[in-house]
C-alpha cells in the first residue's frame, strides 16, 4: 500500500492504538478516499483563469458621512479615500491633504 498524503500516513501510523471498530471505520474511510480519487482522475477540481493583462481595481463604495465629515482622495481617479473634517478652512484642508499625500506610505 503506497501512502500518498500526510493524512493517510498519520491514519495508518496510528491505527495500532485504535479499537477494532474504529480501525475498521478508518480503513473504510481510506478506501472511500482512494476510490474518490480514482473516479475523478483526469478531471481537475480547479478552473484555470486566463489573465489578459488587465487587472481592474475594485470600485470603492463610499458611505454617506455625517455633515461635519467629508471625503478627500489621495490619488487621482477617486482612489485612496480619506475622511476629514468638513469644517476646515480651504487653506488648512489643502495643507492636511498635501501632508497625507506625502506620507501616505506611512499611513498604509
Amino acid at each position: 500500500m503506497a501512502l500518498h498524503s500526510p493524512l493517510e500516513k498519520t491514519l495508518i501510523n496510528h491505527v495500532e492504538c485504535l479499537t477494532k471498530e474504529v480501525e475498521h471505520e478508518v480503513q473504510t474511510c481510506i478506501k472511500e478516499l482512494d476510490s474518490a480519487g480514482e473516479n475523478s482522475k483526469g478531471h481537475s477540481a480547479f478552473k484555470e483563469l486566463k489573465n489578459d493583462g488587465q487587472i481592474g481595481k475594485p470600485k470603492v463604495e463610499l458611505k454617506t458621512l455625517l455633515a461635519h465629515l467629508k471625503y478627500v482622495f489621495l490619488e487621482d481617479n477617486d482612489s485612496k479615500p480619506v475622511i476629514i473634517s468638513s469644517l476646515l478652512k480651504k487653506t488648512k484642508e489643502d495643507q492636511l491633504v498635501q501632508m497625507l499625500k506625502r506620507d501616505k506610505a506611512i499611513i498604509g
